[in-house]
């Protein structure tokens, strides 16, 4: 499972499913799945910079440099390191990881 930290997130580590978990302003430490939960293990991606976490819905700064500083490689190389042998990754249309077009049927509508 790829994810941030969501509802989603929680419910995969409850059910012990195996994840990469993308972090921006909140805390792995606080709120992200156990260290090897259960025997499973997971990757948690999150940004190097001084004012994250800071537990904001909105970015005082208007930016999310939190979750821009994390990138399309980190999450491909984690993905890669977690699941080595799965032909398969599936984004959910919120913006987060790619770009909200609605519907896609067309790999052309698709933006990182």
């Amino acid at each position: 499972m790829v994810t941030n930290d969501s509802g989603p997130l929680h419910i995969g580590y409850g059910v012990r499913t195996p994840m990469v978990a993308i972090f921006g302003s909140t805390d792995p430490l606080l709120t992200g799945p156990p260290p090897e939960g259960n025997g499973i293990n997971h990757i948690v991606i999150k940004p190097d910079i001084s004012c994250s976490p800071c537990f904001k819905r909105t970015c005082r700064k208007n930016d999310m440099e939190c979750m821009y500083a994390i990138t399309s490689d980190e999450v491909y190389y984690g993905i890669k390191k977690m699941f080595p042998h799965v032909p398969a990754v599936f984004f959910d249309r919120d913006g987060t990881l790619n770009r909200d077009g609605g519907y896609i049927n067309n790999f052309d509508n698709f933006h990182v």
